[in-house]
């Protein structure tokens, strides 16, 4: 069966890469967590953008280090078994805000 999941994590980032975030892989070492299932593509895309416009970036400087966590959605399609295992995935999309 056909699903499409819409996880979503805050990823911590130096201020050297919040400026290209593009080329940084923000799912290292994070664990992002399912906040939208269902098998309607039309759905899950209204919901992505929906949830998008309330991504932020959080910026912090804690003893001259400066640093900044990042709200990120991914939007995957999965592929299921009967018993709910993935067969397949794909991710469709990333994203995080812009920075100002």
């Amino acid at each position: 069966m056909k699903k499409f999941q819409l996880l979503k994590w805050t990823a911590e980032v130096s201020e050297k890469e919040l400026q290209h975030l593009e080329s940084v892989d923000l799912l290292i070492d994070y664990d992002p967590v399912v906040i939208f299932e269902t098998e309607s593509e039309r759905e899950v895309y209204e919901y992505l953008e929906k949830e998008s416009k309330l991504l932020h970036i959080h910026k912090f400087n804690s003893y001259g280090l400066k640093f900044a966590e990042v709200d990120c959605l991914l939007l995957m399609e999965v592929e299921v078994d009967e018993d709910g295992n993935f067969e397949e995935y794909e991710y469709l999309n990333i994203c995080y805000p812009e920075e100002e």
